[in-house]
């Protein structure tokens, strides 16, 4: 089990040293200085194939994978594919919040995860209230 770090700005001028420090502990990086309207980023691309069973792929945003929720959705998927999960610190905290009685409106207001999307991954991964 490896953790992957993926990291995407949406041009060159911009820089990525905020998402290289939150992802300083992976044991394999790709970054992108891309925009991400499309799927068709090389760094992103060497990464889903680079990734195997067990990993664990860390993004700071889920944006910085998709733009939009079906670009997303079919990343999210081929990770999956591959065995591997993905680790969104955002999503996890947004976890926690209806975890501990929040509703999905207010875990949305909070974390700035569309309530569809967050519907969607709750869901998905099973998550229940206590």
């Amino acid at each position: 089990m490896a953790k992957i770090g993926y990291a995407r700005v949406s041009s060159k001028e911009q820089h990525l040293d905020r998402q290289l420090s939150a992802l300083k502990d992976v044991d394999k990086l790709f970054t992108d200085k891309l925009s991400g309207a499309n799927t068709n980023r090389p760094e992103l691309q060497k990464m889903l194939a680079y990734i195997r069973e067990g990993d664990i792929v860390m993004v700071t945003e889920l944006d910085r994978l998709g733009r939009n929720n079906h670009d997303l959705t079919k990343i999210m998927n081929s990770i999956q594919n591959k065995g591997a999960t993905l680790d969104d610190p955002r999503l996890q905290h947004a976890f926690k919040l209806y975890r501990a009685g929040m509703s999905d409106i207010d875990v949305s207001r909070n974390t700035g995860i569309k309530r569809t999307t967050f519907i969607r991954y709750r869901v998905k991964y099973g998550i229940k209230r206590k």
